[in-house]
């Protein structure tokens, strides 16, 4: 387990990438910033761009999560929450946050909370976040004894299971990054876009090691679009 300095209202930021003059785009700030004022955590808007076609989306998508990685890298915070604007946190947030966190290995880099895949994204039946409500069965995924998060990540990585299932890491993206390994992450961010630029979900799963981890349950958000896509 780690000696990790306890994440709160000081040390710890959300930065989300949103769009102007976009009423989905405002009602998904409104929300996430009352939420956050809960527990009194500051929220970080980076304005993307809107896409003028289908082969843009992955590109825009990527460009604008790097630049909330530059962003969090350019501060003197301990901790960033790094997610897109429709995530939709757990009732009790920071307090099973940092129980999770309190478990991770001293070099952990970030930590997923809730990729779509396991809250049942496709199901559409996900009211309050925290059950474990997987698509496919991931009995047979590594877990911690605790049972709150998977572990061995970066198996799911290779070419082999990312052809098998989308277990991509979205649906929403919604990071936790440590600072200490701000370095780490953005180096295999950059270079998982060098190779082939896709989605930052895709890209968040391709550059796993063992050092990351995905929440297992309780699963800390879910997708909470406000009415539909800022995609299309």
């Amino acid at each position: 387990m780690s000696s990790f300095e306890e994440i709160n209202d000081q040390n710890f930021i959300v930065i989300t990438t949103t769009l102007s003059h976009n009423f989905l785009a405002d009602r998904r700030r409104t929300n996430l910033i009352n939420e956050m004022k809960q527990v009194n955590v500051p929220v970080v808007f980076v304005y993307g761009k809107l896409r003028k076609g289908a082969d843009e989306i992955a590109p825009i998508l990527t460009t604008n999560t790097r630049k909330c990685i530059m962003f969090f890298k350019n501060t003197n915070y301990k901790y960033a929450f790094i997610c897109d604007d429709d995530f939709q946190p757990h009732k009790e947030f920071l307090q099973e946050l940092n129980k999770t966190l309190a478990m991770l290995p001293e070099n952990w880099r970030s930590l997923h909370l809730c990729p779509g895949y396991l809250w049942g994204r496709g199901f559409r039946r996900c009211k309050v976040a925290g059950k474990l409500d997987p698509e496919f069965d991931v009995s047979e995924y590594d877990k911690d004894e605790s049972g709150r998060f998977f572990i061995n990540c970066s198996k799911y990585a290779e070419n082999g299971d990312y052809a098998r299932v989308p277990n991509w890491l979205g649906g929403p993206v919604a990071v936790i990054v440590n600072r200490n390994s701000i370095d780490s992450f953005l180096e295999d961010f950059d270079r998982e876009c060098i190779k082939d630029v896709q989605s930052n979900d895709v890209m968040f799963k391709r550059m796993l090691n063992d050092n990351d981890f995905i929440c297992r349950e309780p699963l800390l958000g879910y997708e909470n679009e406000q009415g539909g896509t800022t995609l299309w």
